[in-house]
C-alpha cells in the first residue's frame, strides 16, 4: 500500500508542471490511480480486508488527482450558466466549492468500487487550447465511449466536461438546475440537484457505470 501510494503521489506531482500533451495528463491520472486500486485488492492472503483507514487513504489520493485534473471553476460556471451572473463573488466561490467536493468524493467513490474495470486510449484531437481525449471503458456488462475535454490553463491542461457515449456532464447538471433549483438554494438542494444530474446522466448515456459518479 505504502509503494502503491508513493506512485500515486508522483502521478499527482506531474500534473503541477507543465504538461504538453491531454492525453498525457488524463493517462498519468489513470496510471496513477490503478496502481493504487491494484495494490488495495491484492493485500497479501490473511490480512483481511481494507480497513477504514485504508479506505481514507485511497480516497483522499483520488481526490487529490481530481482536484489537479479538473477545471472545477469552469465546470461550475458551466453547469450554473446564465444563474453564475447573478451570483455575489461570495455565492459563487460558496459553489465552487460545494461542486469540487462533491466531484472529489463522487471520483474516489466510483474509482473504489469499479475495479474491475479495463479502459483504453483511442484518441486525441488538438485544436490550439482545446483538446479532447477519447477512451473505450470495458466491465463486465457495459462497452462505452468517455470523452475528457480539456482546454489549457496557466500552461496546464485541465478537464473541463466528460462526455460518455456522447452525453455532456455539464450539460446534464446544467439541465437539472435549471429544472429543479430556485436560485439562491442552500447547501443540501444543490447536492440533491447534482447527485440526481449524475443519475440522469448516465441513464442518458444508456450505462450504468455509478449512481454517484461521472
Amino acid at each position: 500500500m505504502t509503494r502503491a501510494l508513493s506512485v500515486l503521489r508522483m502521478a499527482v506531482a506531474a500534473f503541477k508542471g507543465h504538461v504538453t500533451s491531454p492525453g498525457a495528463v488524463v493517462k498519468s491520472a489513470t496510471a496513477g490511480v490503478t496502481t493504487i486500486l491494484k495494490s488495495a485488492r491484492s493485500r497479501p492472503h490473511g490480512q483481511g480486508a481494507l480497513t477504514r483507514q485504508d479506505l481514507q487513504r485511497v480516497h483522499g489520493e483520488i481526490r487529490r488527482i481530481a482536484n489537479e485534473v479538473f477545471d472545477t471553476e469552469q465546470m461550475a460556471r458551466g453547469l450554473l450558466s446564465r444563474h453564475w451572473a447573478t451570483r455575489t463573488p461570495a455565492q459563487q466561490a460558496e459553489f465552487v466549492r460545494l461542486f469540487t467536493g462533491f466531484l472529489e468524493r463522487s471520483c474516489a467513490s466510483h474509482i473504489t468500487e469499479s475495479w474491475r474495470v479495463t479502459i483504453l486510449q483511442v484518441g486525441e484531437v488538438l485544436d490550439g487550447n482545446f483538446a479532447m481525449v477519447t477512451w473505450r471503458i470495458f466491465t463486465l456488462r457495459t462497452l462505452a465511449l468517455l470523452v475528457y475535454r480539456l482546454h489549457l490553463k496557466n500552461g496546464r491542461w485541465k478537464i473541463y466536461d466528460v462526455l460518455l457515449n456522447g452525453e455532456s456532464f455539464v450539460a446534464a447538471c446544467r439541465s437539472q438546475f435549471d429544472r429543479a433549483l430556485t436560485f439562491p438554494s442552500d447547501a443540501a438542494s444543490i447536492q440533491a440537484a447534482l447527485a440526481e444530474a449524475l443519475r440522469r446522466w448516465n441513464r442518458a448515456a444508456g450505462v450504468e457505470l455509478s449512481s454517484t459518479s461521472p
